[in-house]
């Protein structure tokens, strides 16, 4: 195999990420990547740190992109309408890009610059507790609770077990007013 002229980093986390959002995370590999971009398996360890370091670069570019598309969903918005827009966002994304959904949900462990990156990307939805009133451990328990909620229900609905003759999208929506009611009225997180 020839090597792929003007292949990169940028270039091989591309292939990574388009290859799990057809096939699912489970599915790379680095020969199945080296096989998509035309290379030999070898040549991949001039650009990622093996497929662990594969597996991270592509944990810190879905991470990059989901926050920058919650961020944005949320602009000019507050309280219940930011909440909604937030939720949809994150709807949106786990359907355009189911692999790198998955990909997001990764201990950073000690990778400072994965933890950074997901604390950015959380700073989104830590906005929109913040303007329902809350702050301080308040707003950690709330966002624990909202964004686990998102996140559990997507990873159900994408692994389609959501099977009850009723719309999962409508199930969501509704989980997504318990909480933005429960956030309006005050009560505890």
């Amino acid at each position: 195999m020839a090597t792929q002229v003007g292949l990169d980093h940028d270039a091989v986390i591309d292939a990574a990420a388009a290859l799990v959002d057809e096939e699912g995370v489970g599915a790379l590999t680095l020969a199945a990547l080296a096989a998509r971009l035309g290379i030999r398996s070898q040549s991949l360890y001039a650009h990622v740190d093996g497929l662990d370091g594969l597996l991270r670069d592509l944990a810190l570019h879905s991470v990059r992109r989901l926050g920058d598309e919650l961020r944005s969903s949320v602009i000019g918005r507050s309280g219940r309408d930011a909440l909604v827009s937030i939720a949809d966002a994150y709807w949106r994304f786990a359907e355009e890009h189911p692999g790198l959904y998955a990909a997001t949900i990764r201990d950073p462990g000690a990778d400072a610059e994965l933890d950074a990156a997901n604390l950015r990307a959380a700073e989104a939805l830590t906005r929109v507790l913040e303007s329902f009133g809350l702050d301080g451990t308040d707003e950690v328990h709330a966002h624990r609770a909202v964004w686990a909620g998102i996140h559990g229900f997507l990873t159900l609905d994408h692994a389609g077990v959501l099977r009850r003759p009723a719309s999962a999208r409508e199930s969501y929506r509704r989980m997504i007013e318990m909480f933005s009611d429960a956030l309006a009225s005050g009560a505890p997180a």
